[in-house]
């Protein structure tokens, strides 16, 4: 904890942003300690460090995330019923599995959530995939998993709605890189990056987000992607 404090201290105190990759709860509280330390010797007043999966977190420690402005980084691909699962029932028991990758809890706080796939472990990274498991809580055919149940949900407490979803890899996505004046949503004075879907997420069920298509891309206001079945 010593070590963690002072590495913390001496990289937010040189400018870096943080980034930790934290899976059991020991391991996220240590960090949050660490980022806790970090802003009482230093005083940097926005930060934005992140702690990236958390697959595990003290319920304690949840109201941290929004005192300290950490980013929470999930990558909901992984919030479903799979070997992976079994293997955590195995080794920290059911009551501890059944609240693996809460999302909503972070959302509920007030605390940004900027969601992610870890790639190439999440192979293909397909967010409306992830968008639709952030609100089923299940798996996909659009997402790898395995020995999967698709009929099966973890923990439906901390489903979320579509439009979270969206927040966290849009406007959410763009804070936690210090850039949502320029990116992140379609206002006057942004850049125009945005995509033209074929379905409205808004209105689907959510069982048919992962079957959303591009038809176009426009990055800084040039066309960048065309799909061959798209016409204006």
């Amino acid at each position: 904890k010593e070590l963690q404090n002072k590495v913390a201290t001496a990289i937010e105190k040189e400018g870096f942003q943080i980034h930790v990759h934290s899976i059991g709860d020991a391991a996220t509280r240590i960090t949050l300690d660490g980022f806790a330390y970090a802003k009482e010797k230093n005083g940097i007043e926005d930060p934005r460090n992140m702690i990236t999966h958390l697959q595990l977190v003290n319920p304690e420690d949840l109201d941290r995330f929004a005192e300290l402005d950490v980013v929470a980084v999930p990558q909901p691909y992984w919030a479903v019923i799979d070997s992976y699962y079994t293997q955590a029932v195995e080794y920290v028991g059911q009551e501890r599995a059944d609240t693996q990758y809460p999302i909503k809890s972070f959302f509920d706080r007030g605390v940004v959530v900027a969601s992610a796939s870890d790639y190439p472990v999440t192979v293909p990274f397909n967010p409306f995939a992830a968008m639709e498991t952030g609100v089923t809580r299940a798996w996909n055919e659009a997402i790898t998993a395995i020995e999967t149940d698709p009929e099966k949900s973890l923990n439906l407490a901390e489903a979320v709605t579509i439009e979270d979803m969206i927040a966290s890899y849009t406007i959410n996505a763009a804070y936690a890189n210090f850039m949502e004046s320029e990116i992140g949503s379609i206002e006057i004075g942004k850049k125009a990056d945005f995509i033209v879907i074929d379905q409205n997420l808004l209105e689907i069920p959510p069982r048919e987000i992962h079957n959303t298509q591009v038809l176009l891309t426009y990055f800084d206001g040039a066309e960048v992607f065309r799909a061959e079945s798209y016409q204006e």
